[in-house]
């Protein structure tokens, strides 16, 4: 096993000769005159090969990353199912965002329009659409949040999950309002779980969007992007497809299905 290229962080170059270990090591051993250690010899111009073993390599690693030297090694590439496990959030924001916007609001707001016809379907259609551009304002607040975010160190759950995790709870919390709302016509607080859904649905993205160059080796990050592209539009196409071929139109149910698949996708994230 060959180790070549090696370069510390700062740009400054190592000699072949260079000892790897701190003063400190050598007063430890008490013995000032003592021998360093090798770790082993590395290839030189030549190609010549070295004759180390796993072992010593790996020691030299550890030691290599402690003094801020990095070794040039490749990174590991997912495998494409992990990838997809990674971003299946995409799935949910693409068949709730779609059909909210073009199936479920609309046909709330022609309900809108008939209980109080002085407000018209497409004024109030476009509160909706306010609303939900000022709740954008939320994504770099909290990509921002998410960034400098440090759990305790017994919890073993990442600077994205927190965030994500909050906004599904939002998007839930708002999408069981949205339903009984809708159900009873109270278009007022329909309107107020409308925002908290919004809310969670784009701090969702947010840490959806952050995900790909923190989990994802930058080799790999066109494929990630084409799966989330992927995955936003077959979670369109699910939604149009379940509205007309299983739910028969009825409004109430796509509430149901959007909180059942925020719900699945969470867990397969977790």
């Amino acid at each position: 096993m060959v180790l070549g290229n090696i370069s510390r962080v700062d740009g400054a170059s190592i000699d072949e000769g260079t000892s790897l270990l701190k003063d400190d090591d050598i007063e430890a051993s008490g013995d000032p005159n003592s021998t360093i250690p090798s770790y082993g010899k590395f290839s030189n111009e030549d190609g010549e090969e070295s004759e180390d073993s796993e072992t010593s390599q790996d020691l030299l690693r550890a030691s290599l990353s402690k003094e801020g030297i990095t070794c040039g090694k490749k990174d590991e590439l997912l495998p494409i199912w992990t990838i997809i496990c990674i971003l299946s959030s995409a799935f949910a924001y693409g068949c709730i965002m779609t059909t909210l916007f073009l199936v479920t609001l609309p046909i709330e707001c022609e309900r809108i329009e008939q209980q109080i016809p002085s407000i018209p379907k497409s004024v109030a259609l476009g509160c909706f659409v306010a609303i939900s551009g000022f709740t954008q304002l939320i994504s770099p607040l909290a990509g921002m949040l998410s960034d400098t975010y440090r759990p305790p160190p017994q919890f073993q759950i990442g600077q994205r999950i927190p965030f994500l995790s909050l906004g599904s709870v939002l998007s839930v919390f708002g999408l069981l309002g949205e339903y009984v709302e809708s159900y009873h016509k109270l278009w007022i607080p329909y309107a107020v779980f409308f925002f908290f859904h919004m809310i969670g649905l784009n701090v969702t993205y947010a840490m959806m969007i952050a995900l790909i160059p923190d989990q994802v080796p930058h080799v790999q990050t066109g494929t990630a992007n084409g799966i989330l592209a992927f995955l936003l539009v077959t979670g369109s196409l699910a939604g149009f497809g379940f509205f007309h071929f299983y739910f028969n139109g009825i409004i109430q149910d796509m509430y149901g299905l959007y909180i059942c698949i925020v719900v699945s996708i969470m867990e397969r994230v977790d």
